[in-house]
């Protein structure tokens, strides 16, 4: 077991590629490194979709909520750093009819002021172009301090599809395929107050969009305000996980595109075998620092669970859609010094 995880560590050394890519506009990530830490993580229990987790979040250091993008719950669960695990002990429905579609779950954000995770749906349309309800939700799910105890009862469901329908950048994009760039959300993060949306697609000019609303003002009635960040991350790349640091926001970014169809046998923004690209994005001054290339994976990093957040370095757990049970791969990020001035 030992060799396969020292292979394992030297294998991911030899894939993950630090580079800077020709087509990105982002600034070189000077000073910012990412580096595998050694031991297999797994997750232990009753994992529902094990093969296509998408969205993962922490309120307290000893516990999180997971969501796979084919199902209608979440499920929260133990963090055991010792033995590197993260255990299944709860799952919460969301939704609870017969007739009720998946959710296509894309994103869980923790918001510990609020005692409260938002799960938001990709509202995008499905394979078959079809736009069901349950993908256009996001939902406020109830726990306490500890992150282990729920109120399924108190859940709340809003959409953001009143937003994206009005919105003069992105209603163009609206119940369009992703091969035809259109509207998919992959992220979500939550920081004082405020709710940012990470799209996958559209890319527009070059740039991916976050959409920011007030979580406080979220399940209002009527026009609610809102921010869009045009985020320079370089051509046909969009966010496929949105996580809040202390400083900023660390971005997964892959394709905005999906590979082709007989219906679309030319996507739009899609490249056969790119990587991921993990970005250090700063919304006040929109500055945005490439730090690396995930070049090979076991499947898609579309959930990304932070361990510990210090001053200097973050601890980081990498959940992969697409390979069974999130293959969790575990990384240690250096930060690059904060200027005095």
């Amino acid at each position: 077991m030992r060799s396969l995880e020292i292979a394992r560590a030297s294998l991911i050394g030899i894939v993950f590629v630090m580079m800077f890519a020709r087509d990105a506009m982002a600034l070189p990530g000077e000073g910012w490194t990412l580096r595998m830490v050694s031991g297999a993580w797994s997750v232990v229990g009753d994992l529902q979709a094990p093969e296509n987790i998408s969205g993962i979040a922490s309120i307290h250091a000893d516990t999180f909520l997971i969501g796979s993008d084919d199902t209608k719950v979440v499920q929260g669960g133990k963090i055991d750093r010792a033995k590197k695990t993260l255990t299944i002990s709860d799952t919460v429905k969301l939704l609870g009819k017969k007739d009720d579609d998946e959710i296509d779950i894309e994103a869980i954000a923790a918001a510990p002021d609020e005692g409260a995770f938002y799960i938001t749906g990709s509202h995008s349309v499905t394979k078959s172009g079809k736009m069901n309800k349950e993908r256009r939700s996001v939902f406020r799910l109830r726990t306490n301090k500890a992150g282990d105890k729920f109120y399924p009862k108190a859940t709340k469901r809003e959409s953001r599809k009143g937003i994206i329908e009005d919105d003069k950048t992105l209603k163009r994009y609206w119940e369009k395929p992703l091969q035809l760039g259109g509207v998919a959300i992959e992220g979500l993060a939550w920081r004082d107050g405020k709710l940012f949306f990470g799209l996958r697609s559209p890319n527009i000019d070059d740039h991916a969009i976050v959409l920011e609303t007030s979580s406080s003002k979220f399940f209002r009635k009527g026009k609610q305000r809102y921010k869009l960040h045009r985020v320079p991350l370089g051509d046909g790349l969009g966010i496929r996980e949105l996580v809040p640091l202390r400083e900023g926001f660390l971005i997964v970014a892959g394709n905005a595109g999906d590979e082709p169809t007989r219906e679309h046998p030319i996507p739009r923004d899609f490249r056969e075998k790119r990587g991921y690209f993990i970005f250090f994005w700063e919304p006040e001054s929109n500055r945005v620092h490439q730090i690396a290339v995930l070049a090979r994976t076991p499947g898609r990093p579309e959930a990304v669970l932070v361990l510990s957040d210090t001053e200097k370095e973050a601890d980081l757990l990498f959940l992969f859609d697409g390979s069974a049970g999130g293959s969790p791969w575990h990384y240690r990020l250096t930060k690059a010094p904060r200027s005095s001035g």
